[in-house]
C-alpha cells in the first residue's frame, strides 16, 4: 500500500507536468495503492497537425510518462534517505504503461467514472495482489 506521504509526493510531481511540458493539460487523476490513473491532453504547440487528424506536434506521451516515473522514483529515493520512508523492494513503477486514446465525450465520461470509482472497487481490482475476485474492465 502507498503511504499518504508518498501519495502526496506523486500528486505534486504529477501537477508539475504542465510546467515541464509546454502544451500539456492534466485532467482527472487517481492515485491507487499500487498504480496511477490519469487523463492527459496533449495540445499542438506548433502549426501543422497532420492531415489525418491523428498526428500532433506536442510532446509525445512516452516522454511525459518517462519524466514522471523518473522524477517520482528520484523523489522516493530521497524520501528513503532523508525522511525514513520504507525502502523499495524492486521498482517503484512497472516498466511499461497502459494508454488509451479518448475519442469522444462519451468515452471521456466513462473513463472518468471508472477512475473515480476505482478506489471503491479496490477489493476486486486486477492490480490488487489481495483481490478477492479480480474483474477486468471491458476496455482493458
Amino acid at each position: 500500500m502507498i503511504p499518504s506521504t508518498v501519495g502526496r509526493m506523486v500528486d505534486l510531481v504529477w501537477k508539475h507536468v504542465p510546467r515541464k511540458f509546454k502544451g500539456v493539460e492534466l485532467g482527472d487523476h487517481v492515485i491507487m495503492p499500487n498504480h496511477f490513473h490519469a487523463i492527459v491532453r496533449i495540445k499542438a504547440v506548433e502549426a501543422g497537425i497532420g492531415a489525418d487528424g491523428g498526428a500532433h506536434s506536442g510532446v509525445p506521451l512516452h516522454r511525459i510518462v518517462q519524466w514522471f516515473k523518473t522524477r517520482t522514483t528520484n523523489e522516493y529515493i530521497r524520501g528513503v534517505r532523508e525522511s525514513n520512508w520504507a525502502p523499495l523492494r524492486g521498482r517503484l513503477w512497472q516498466r511499461n504503461y497502459y494508454e488509451h486514446i479518448i475519442r469522444n465525450a462519451r468515452e471521456l465520461e466513462w473513463i472518468r467514472d471508472y477512475m473515480t470509482t476505482n478506489p471503491v472497487r479496490w477489493d476486486t481490482d486486477p492490480e490488487n495482489p489481495a483481490a478477492t475476485s479480480a474483474q477486468h474492465e471491458p476496455w482493458m
